[in-house]
């Protein structure tokens, strides 16, 4: 299948898609942390509890195997319930509610070991009892259910090499790690700390930099967050409220103004969960699925002439039941769960390639896969 929208032509001029690339998070319950999508790559629990990887993935989550673009098995995990994949780690969770973690370790985003890389899946023995967890670009976290205690450690959490730790009154249910990091309680309120440099209006008006916890004042019970350099808090009533600097139109409202306090916004509505970063993706309890952002790829970056500044309707094939993304990296699942991912066509003029207006699909098959 293929769809095509757009047929003009564009000026050179500097984008802002390399700010997104290591960017991306979303907080969401465990049951529903099935899959993650990194530097091109989906990663994906099966009913048995192995984990397989679509699509080549970082170098530094590989420890041998093909590097090519198709399906292959994550050896090393078994019965594991969730995953959250990084810029170059990865953090998984089984089914006895203990982390798993491998790759680069550079900006001890592992943590707990002194290894500059894990080659292979390695359980943490220090970290059971998780009921949640979420690794960024550069740093992880995690939520202790027993005793409501958040643990997170990385690139920014300075001279603290077991992590900090956060205790909480209110019972917890799940967690987002960023430069700043967020949790969302059972009750749908939402606490926050850390750098908000892109988004002062969160922690107050002056106050950019925070390591404790303070409630943000959102309207409704959020259910999920998802995180760029500005952030989209979506409720369970399928309303969706944002805030930050809505570069390359991000937040979907229409235009590129920054949105300096916590806003309502006025144009999307019944949304189920968001996710992206430079291009977001929506899906709707009515079955679509909406994207926005910055949508241009090429040789050459370009100007504002890629920014999708309002929802626009993708066409995914039928019986897709839901997706992954990261960035111009869209995946989604069938419900024979085939994976197929949005592949953007060339624009018939110039090398570049609109990839929300003028795309494909490549689906990825889940028999005779490759053992790393």
């Amino acid at each position: 299948m293929r769809t095509s929208r757009r047929t003009k032509t564009v000026s050179a001029a500097l984008t802002l898609s390399f700010y997104f690339l290591c960017l991306t998070a979303e907080a969401m319950a465990t049951e529903n942390r099935k899959a993650s999508v990194s530097n091109g790559t989906l990663y994906m629990v099966q009913e048995d509890g192995s984990v397989l990887r679509y699509g080549p993935g970082s170098i530094f989550l590989r420890d041998k195997g093909p590097f090519s673009d198709d399906t292959s098995q994550v050896l090393g995990l078994d019965n594991i319930v969730g995953i959250s994949v990084g810029q170059d780690h990865a953090l998984a969770l089984d089914s006895d509610g203990c982390i798993w973690a491998w790759g680069s370790n550079k900006y001890n985003q592992l943590g707990f070991q002194g290894e500059i890389r894990v080659m292979t899946p390695r359980k943490f023995e220090s970290l059971c009892g998780v009921e949640d967890f979420d690794s960024s670009c550069y740093a992880s976290i995690v939520l202790f259910g027993g005793n409501n205690t958040v643990k997170i450690w990385g690139a920014d959490i300075k001279d603290e090499f077991q992590g900090r730790r956060y205790k909480f009154e209110e019972k917890l249910k799940s967690v987002v790690s960023s430069d700043v990091s967020y949790v969302i309680t059972e009750a749908g309120r939402v606490y926050a700390w850390g750098d908000t440099g892109s988004m002062p209006g969160m922690l107050g008006k002056e106050e950019k930099l925070s390591w404790e916890p303070k409630k943000l004042e959102i309207p409704c019970r959020v259910k999920q967050i998802d995180i760029g350099l500005d952030v989209m808090f979506v409720c369970e009533s399928g309303d969706v409220y944002m805030l930050g600097s809505n570069r390359a139109g991000t937040l979907g409202n229409g235009n590129t103004k920054p949105v300096e306090q916590i806003a309502k916004h006025p144009i999307l509505s019944g949304v189920e969960k968001i996710m992206g970063s430079g291009i977001r993706i929506a899906k709707t309890y009515d079955g679509k699925y909406l994207g926005w952002g910055d949508q241009l790829l090429g040789p050459i970056e370009w100007t504002n002439s890629g920014y999708v500044l309002d929802p626009m309707e993708l066409q995914p094939p039928e019986g897709v039941i839901d997706f992954y993304s990261q960035e111009s990296s869209i995946f989604f699942i069938n419900k024979d769960a085939s994976v197929l991912r949005l592949v953007p066509e060339e624009h018939w003029l110039f090398p570049v390639k609109y990839s929300l207006e003028d795309y494909s699909f490549k689906k990825y098959q889940s028999k005779g896969i490759n053992k790393e």
